[in-house]
């Protein structure tokens, strides 16, 4: 038996995006979603501003819990749905995918850093949370939108949930 986690996917698009049919992909390839939050105005960094110009930030959580070891497939399949947002600039969409468990939220990456581990196919992956004394927490490294409150709240929502998911599995 496969150790599983609950799947999300990180999005940031610029405003040019239509988010109901990149949502409807995003489904399709990757399974029902449960729950995808309003977008925010991104402004925690000018990093991707040059690539994709004014941003939005939000996720998108699956319905089924999947497989840790699909983390590096999963970041494959988002650069190739990425691939097919394209502009004169570079990326219109960027999809970080990754998992929540009880104990840490992780992101997979095609970049390598100190903080990363290589998880196979050429892509690694990062601790972005770690939950401690009754919430999640962040690393140095930590992206901060995840970190913000905001962040903080929605994946310690998402995380009772998955919780109270998994007790009724093995209350059957």
């Amino acid at each position: 038996m496969s150790i599983t986690g609950k799947f999300f996917c990180g999005i940031l698009v610029n405003d040019s995006i239509d988010l109901e049919q990149l949502n409807q992909t995003i489904e399709k390839e990757y399974g029902t979603v449960e729950l995808i939050t309003e977008p925010l105005d991104f402004k925690e960094t000018d990093y991707y501003f040059k690539e994709m110009g004014n941003v939005k930030r939000y996720w998108i959580f699956f319905k089924d819990l999947t497989s840790l070891d699909a983390l590096a497939d999963y970041k494959i399949l988002a650069n190739k749905i990425e691939a097919t947002y394209l502009s004169s600039t570079g990326r219109d969409v960027n999809i970080d995918p990754g998992y929540l468990t009880a104990a840490k939220v992780v992101l997979a990456s095609t970049k390598n850093f100190t903080h990363r581990i290589y998880i196979g196919k050429n892509m690694f992956a990062e601790v972005t949370l770690y939950f401690k004394k009754g919430s999640f927490r962040d690393w140095p490294w930590s992206y901060a939108d995840y970190k913000s409150d905001y962040g903080i709240k929605l994946f310690n929502n998402i995380r009772k949930d998955y919780m109270d998911f998994i007790k009724k599995l093995e209350d059957k």
